[in-house]
């Protein structure tokens, strides 16, 4: 009984490792600030630890990442892209790929005043999102 046990283990273990991998949720929507002036938006947020974050940019083709803080998670980019642009978003996680997020580069908010000596700045709220 103690053989047979042993081979039962044996090959379930061996048809789990064939089993395909799950892939990762998707990122969750990322900080976009921009364009700036030289044409590239700075996306930021937080994933898996250690992971590599990637977008792009699938309007011109532009492609940028890094490795997220491994302490944190947090990661924080340039990529070339416009208003209008349309993005994908995905981490990669001990060889696993993530889920793609589709985004859309949004208007940035306008200020449109300030009051008093405060200094207290408006800025619109419907900035294109």
């Amino acid at each position: 009984m103690t053989r047979r046990a042993c081979l039962l283990a044996l090959v379930g273990a061996t048809t789990s490792c064939l089993s395909p991998t799950l892939p990762l949720p998707p990122p969750d929507r990322p900080t976009i600030n921009g364009p700036d002036s030289s044409g590239n938006v700075t996306l930021s947020g937080h994933v898996i630890p250690g992971a590599h974050v990637y977008a792009d940019n699938l309007v011109t083709g532009a492609s940028a990442g890094q490795q997220a803080d491994t302490q944190s998670g947090r990661y924080q980019f340039k990529i070339t892209a416009q208003v209008g642009d349309d993005m994908s978003l995905f981490y990669e996680y001990d060889s696993v790929l993530s889920n793609r997020l589709s985004f859309t580069i949004p208007n940035p908010p306008q200020i449109y005043g300030f009051e008093g000596d405060g200094g207290t700045i408006y800025v619109s709220s419907d900035a294109g999102m």
